[in-house]
């Protein structure tokens, strides 16, 4: 399950929720590899929801007053200075960035995660805790020609999900774990190291280039008929980070941009 808004997190389900578990769909799902929506919330929600999304004043829990002053001063000339506007937003609202996380009703996409190996299966119904964030570093900083510069890290303080595992001889299964406790454990820290580009035409933002993107490490180890089966699943979500930042992140964060200050933008310094 994921939220609707890419700048918000998956809640934490309820008992009144439905897990549905023969969704068609889940014959699909190994190629949307549930444990890579981790990545895609978390990067998503962090970087452009808590970033891009305070730019807009309506949308932060506290009015910019910087942010503002640039927009009333801009209202004279013919553009926006985008680069000022994003930093000074974000630095008015670095004290209550968490509360802009918020809760979001879940979409169904179907399992999170469906793989059947040699000795077992693994089903994943959804995750939760991604709308509890703390973060540890926030900085935006901009260069002359306008290219915005990002070190960011944030702090999960517990990531359940709702994980079903069964060990298998040949075509008989039996059930070894199905709970919130085998994964993905607590106190998941995210660091990011970026620069973005900046254009005076739409997508204003693009060309992101990574220095760091990282996740604490995600294994998880379960025993199945005598066997250990560990499945580092660390690797798969560090690569999502990037797809997904320069696809439907830059994506996002572009409508938005759009929508707040039209086509007359301006990035140099």
């Amino acid at each position: 399950m994921m939220a609707n808004n890419p700048a918000a997190s998956v809640h934490t389900p309820t008992n009144d929720e439905a897990l549905i578990t023969d969704a068609p769909v889940a014959r699909h799902s190994t190629r949307r590899r549930g444990w890579l929506l981790l990545a895609s919330l978390v990067i998503v929600g962090a970087v452009v929801g808590a970033v891009v999304y305070v730019a807009s004043p309506s949308s932060s829990t506290t009015t910019s007053t910087s942010a503002t002053q640039l927009l009333a001063a801009d209202e004279h000339s013919t553009a926006v200075n985008l680069p000022q506007v994003i930093i000074a937003a974000l630095e008015e609202n670095k004290p209550n960035l968490a509360q802009l996380v918020k809760d979001n009703p879940c979409k169904e996409m179907g399992y999170l995660y469906n793989e059947k190996g040699s000795n077992y299966k693994a089903l994943a119904r959804w995750i939760s805790g991604l709308n509890v964030i703390r973060f540890e570093q926030v900085e935006l900083t901009t260069s002359a020609n306008g290219t915005l510069s990002l070190r960011l890290k944030a702090t999960f303080p517990a990531l359940p999900a709702s994980l079903r595992i069964d060990g298998c001889l040949g075509s008989l299964c039996s059930n070894i774990a199905d709970d919130t406790k085998t994964c993905c454990g607590t106190e998941k820290t995210v660091t990011l190291v970026a620069s973005i580009g900046c254009s005076e035409s739409f997508p204003f933002l693009r060309n992101v280039q990574f220095t760091t993107a990282t996740i604490t490490p995600i294994i998880v180890t379960v025993k199945a008929l005598g066997q250990t089966i560990t499945k580092d699943l660390t690797p798969s979500i560090e690569a999502k980070f990037k797809e997904v930042v320069t696809g439907q992140g830059l994506e996002y964060a572009n409508t938005k941009l759009k929508e707040l200050f039209g086509d007359a933008v301006q990035c140099a310094q």
